[in-house]
């Protein structure tokens, strides 16, 4: 609800998506549930990850916080790290 998804934007089965940018080129993995989230383009959003929900879980991922905010911001191209 209330998200802007850019061109080629694929969202899988059971993601949720709240308040969230998407640029161009963005793959949402099955069962994704992202808040708060800006992802610019050539991202790959693993499957049944949360970002936007805990600050320590979306650090230690790598994923920029804005500190007024508190929105999410994952770069161009990011890659999560492996489990």
């Amino acid at each position: 609800l209330r998200s802007v998804l850019g061109r080629r934007v694929i969202a899988s089965f059971g993601s949720e998506i709240t308040e969230c940018i998407f640029f161009d080129r963005v793959i949402i993995g099955e069962g994704a549930k992202m808040s708060r989230t800006i992802v610019c383009e050539d991202v790959i959003i693993p499957p049944r990850i949360a970002i936007g929900y805990s600050k320590e879980e979306d650090r230690k991922r790598g994923i920029i916080i804005d500190p007024d905010s508190d929105i999410r911001v994952i770069p161009r191209g990011f890659k999560f790290p492996k489990k």
